[in-house]
């Protein structure tokens, strides 16, 4: 039903080599106002794309640590159904050179922020891909997940579900030109 492929993550996040199994947090927990201070996930993608089943998707992600100290993250997915019941979730997992690794460091402040590709895939209509960046914090050899810092989702709309939403952008900005026509025909017909 799914297609996660690992990301790489560039040479300045520190891998975190001995990590016991991460208890994922419930979803939806929203992250608390202010916690992108803490860590931010972004990617190309728009909030909703005409979707076909099973095409694969694939986005450029970025995450970066904007606090002042370096910090433990993990990033996880989900799907969630048309009602929001949590379909499938997981985290992602990392290569870098041979390791593979589910946590990783991130310095404080980087100009450049970290990056990997992910793609995935879905066999129905109507259903949302996010990821969550998540601050995590190491316990003897286990990692422990303190909070959400901040999400990215996509809905992967059926093409009835795609027009509904889309339609009355279209018509808007359609009827605004119109305006600006009129508006600019009664300019020119006083001068």
């Amino acid at each position: 039903m799914k297609t996660i492929i690992s990301g790489i993550l560039p040479s300045q996040a520190r891998v975190v080599k001995f990590i016991d199994v991460l208890q994922l947090p419930t979803y939806p927990i929203a992250p608390p106002a202010g916690s992108e201070a803490l860590g931010l996930i972004s990617w190309d993608l728009p909030s909703m794309v005409r979707y076909v089943p099973d095409t694969v998707l694939t986005a450029n992600v970025e995450v970066s640590n904007p606090s002042t100290e370096q910090r433990l993250y993990v990033v996880s997915y989900y799907f969630l159904t048309p009602q929001g019941v949590v379909a499938d979730e997981g985290f992602i997992t990392f290569v870098a050179d041979s390791l593979e690794f589910t946590a990783f460091y991130l310095p404080p402040q980087s100009p450049k922020p970290a990056f990997f590709p992910v793609s995935f895939s879905y066999g129905e209509l109507d259903y949302t891909f996010g990821l969550r960046m998540l601050l995590c914090e190491m316990l003897d050899s286990t990692a422990r997940v303190i909070q959400e810092t901040s999400r990215v989702q996509v809905l992967l709309a059926s093409e009835s579900t795609y027009n509904k939403y889309q339609l009355p952008n279209v018509m808007l900005t359609t009827m605004l030109g119109v305006m600006v026509v009129a508006t600019l025909g009664i300019v020119i017909t006083k001068m």
